[in-house]
């Protein structure tokens, strides 16, 4: 205001302007000078709310910067704690994967040396069947005919001399006759089991039914000391070849009839089909046998000693073994609680039996 009172001073003496003017000018000016003031107090009044706003705004956002920067810190300890579990899990599987390589070459060693072993082992195998069917041919080839001539000349010499060396010498001569007669079926015995391997035929479908009825008229034509009944479930059809499963039932029957010691044999005959295989059971009602004697039974030669009285080689469970096993199957028994003996045996269906033999 002062400064404007100044200004016209100095126009009325510079220029010399009428009062009045002047005084129309000053107000003009005071007017101009009040809004302008006015307006800069409005702009200064609105500046500092935008600054308040902004102040707000900017605590706000560090507000939340401070709290990503938490949770920043937070995932950042998580990820470290994680990447520290996973390198103890790698480094875990890494010594596990490899334990296991270690155990895995250890095994392929393992089983490349049972492999040479099984080799080694099948060839020896093999020269021990050629062994076996070498001395088979000579036993049978070989001591058939003096054994013939043995018991040909025994039976000449009861013939003519029996008369004058009176009973005593004729019982002589029945025990004779008796093992001579032994020893020819231990001889055919013991080619039978050794040739059991050597197949000549082409095996085919065999209708197990059809076996059981050859094998019982068989066993009727020869003199077995006792009756004997036989009850035979439906059985199957297997795929090999008819002389063996022949072979195989029949001294399984004779083998229980046999060694029965009741005035009548009645045995049983059952089979129970499972997913890849049938058992066959053939249950007797005998005394039973003593289970302790399981591993002995089936090796050649073996016969118990209560059975010493009875005939027999030694040798026909034993062909039933070579012949079962040949097919993949196996061959046990069990005592009955209420007595008598169950054989059983396995035989693969035809799929795996076209496999195995």
């Amino acid at each position: 205001m002062v400064l404007a009172i100044d200004i016209l001073n100095d126009a009325i003496i510079h220029f010399g302007i009428s009062m009045q003017t002047l005084l129309y000018v000053s107000l003009i000016l005071n007017v101009l000078i009040l809004l302008w003031s006015y307006k800069r107090n409005r702009l200064i009044k609105k500046m500092n709310a935008d600054l308040k706003g902004k102040n707000s705004k900017v605590r706000e956002m560090n507000i939340e910067l401070n709290t990503m920067n938490l949770e920043a810190v937070s995932m950042q300890a998580e990820l470290i704690k994680t990447k520290q579990d996973l390198e103890a899990i790698v480094q875990e599987r890494t010594r596990d994967l490899t334990e296991s390589n270690i155990s895995l070459r250890s095994e392929i060693k393992e089983r490349e040396k049972i492999e040479v072993e099984l080799e080694q082992r099948a060839i020896e195998l093999t020269m021990a069947n050629n062994d076996i069917r070498q001395f088979a041919y000579i036993t049978f080839h070989d001591l058939r005919e003096p054994l013939r001539m043995v018991t040909n000349y025994l039976q000449l010499i009861r013939k003519r001399y029996s008369p004058q060396l009176g009973p005593e010498a004729e019982e002589f001569f029945k025990y004779a006759s008796e093992g001579a007669n032994r020893i020819n079926e231990l001889v055919k015995d013991i080619q039978r089991y050794a040739t059991i391997g050597v197949v000549n035929k082409v095996p085919d479908i065999v209708d197990m039914n059809n076996v059981l009825t050859k094998v019982i008229q068989q066993l009727k034509t020869k003199d077995l000391k006792r009756k004997f009944s036989v009850v035979i479930d439906d059985l199957p059809e297997i795929y090999g070849l008819q002389s063996h499963m022949f072979e195989l039932t029949s001294n399984l029957l004779e083998n229980s009839i046999t060694f029965c010691e009741a005035d009548e044999a009645k045995i049983y005959i059952q089979c129970e089909e499972t997913l890849n295989q049938f058992k066959f059971s053939i249950h007797d009602n005998g005394v039973g046998m003593d289970e302790a004697y399981a591993d002995k039974v089936f090796n050649i030669f073996q016969r118990l000693e209560r059975r010493n009285d009875e005939s027999g080689t030694g040798i026909g469970l034993s062909i039933c073994k070579r012949i079962v096993e040949q097919y993949g199957g196996r061959i046990w028994y069990k005592t009955h609680e209420e007595g008598g003996t169950i054989f059983y045996f396995t035989l693969p269906k035809a799929d795996e039996l076209k496999k195995a033999v």
